[in-house]
């Protein structure tokens, strides 16, 4: 059986849902065959530019699942089913907007090793630069190969600051304990996981 949980995220830019904002634009129907087969999945963050027309013209995945086709078929259904209400500015005119969503398309019985609350990497750093005052809470998104190699680190949210993205990424990067993660068949898989930086100023 495949679990597919598809959570709500911040969205940058105007306020706007889908015209049918209940609506399942991915299913379990639609989980790819062979990932299904293979006990494979992933978590991602996809964002849609709409045009004043309500359609979506483009689609991203700011943070990928590391599964190239499990990012295709988010992007794929996602694209071809959501249409929207025309996004409109403070002042009534038409323009293009943002939508983003946080989604996981998981075999069933893998969804919690992969949901970031549950996450269990965070890190807590003394920050000796001196520039910081006050504690600075970053998040970031590090891809994992199927040896538990940490591949690639970025940014969970594209605005933060990139100084302290690449600060997070570096104590993480120094922090790692590379150690394979397996699926439901009990196969080794490469993943998506966030991590958690703290810095604190001296005090």
């Amino acid at each position: 059986m495949i679990a597919l949980l598809f959570l709500a995220a911040a969205a940058a830019g105007p306020s706007f849902e889908p015209l049918n904002p209940k609506q399942i634009w991915l299913d379990q129907n639609d989980y790819p065959v062979s990932e299904a087969n293979a006990g494979r999945g992933g978590v991602a963050d996809v964002k849609l530019t709409v045009a004043p027309s309500g359609q979506p013209e483009q689609c991203l995945i700011v943070a990928s699942s590391g599964n190239a086709v499990v990012n295709a078929t988010i992007c794929r259904l996602s694209m071809k089913r959501l249409r929207f209400k025309p996004p409109l500015s403070a002042d009534g005119a038409a323009i293009y907007a943002i939508w983003a969503r946080h989604t996981q398309m998981l075999p069933m019985g893998t969804s919690n090793r992969y949901t970031p609350a549950n996450t269990p990497f965070t890190l807590e750093v003394v920050d000796t630069s001196g520039q910081l005052t006050k504690s600075t809470a970053v998040q970031v998104v590090v891809e994992v190969d199927s040896t538990g190699a940490l591949k690639q680190c970025g940014p969970r949210d594209p605005a933060d600051a990139a100084t302290m993205i690449d600060r997070a990424c570096s104590e993480v990067k120094t922090a790692w304990i590379a150690a394979p993660e397996t699926n439901a068949a009990g196969a080794t898989i490469a993943y998506v996981r966030w991590a958690a930086v703290r810095f604190d100023p001296v005090r």
